[in-house]
């Protein structure tokens, strides 16, 4: 198995979960620090992958108290959502 150093921290835009900045990894594994994360912002971590990278984990929400909140699926009581485009810039490379 390999062991990563580093970690993205992604952001869902332009229709995909993208990458914005990295973190480094703790030397046991277990976790990784992200310095000035927005809050009320959905989250998804993501490990190197080839000359990509790789979801991993669930995504989740830190909230307003910079705490983090998985997102828990309850199937008994679920709804249609309609979700709407709001970015309509093209999507720029920054790094």
């Amino acid at each position: 198995m390999k062991v990563h150093i580093i970690t993205y921290i992604c952001v869902y835009n332009y229709g995909a979960w993208r990458h914005l900045f990295y973190g480094k990894i703790s030397a046991d594994g277990k976790s990784a620090k992200f310095n000035n994360m927005a809050k009320d912002m959905a989250y998804h971590i993501a490990i190197p992958h080839n000359e990509s990278y790789k979801l991993i984990e669930k995504p989740f929400i830190l909230d307003s108290a910079g705490v983090i909140v998985f997102s828990k699926p309850d199937w008994k009581h679920t709804g249609d959502l309609i979700l709407q485009k709001i970015n309509t810039l093209p999507l720029k490379k920054i790094w």
